[in-house]
């Protein structure tokens, strides 16, 4: 599977089947977005990537 081609549906769909490299590439697309929007409410870059890893955590 060319998961750089899946949408974000089907890769969680294939991590919910238990696919890994799915939830990497989850994490991968994801991680940017949310590290940016964490970060304008935190103001620190420490606490958003702390918040990001617990929220992926969490999901998982």
């Amino acid at each position: 599977m060319d998961l750089d081609a899946c949408s974000d549906e089907a890769l969680m769909a294939a991590y919910l089947c238990g696919d890994q490299a799915a939830h990497r590439a989850l994490f991968d697309r994801l991680a940017p977005q949310l590290t940016a929007s964490i970060r304008r409410h935190l103001k620190d870059d420490a606490d958003a990537e702390d918040v990001l890893q617990r929220t992926f955590l969490a999901v998982h």
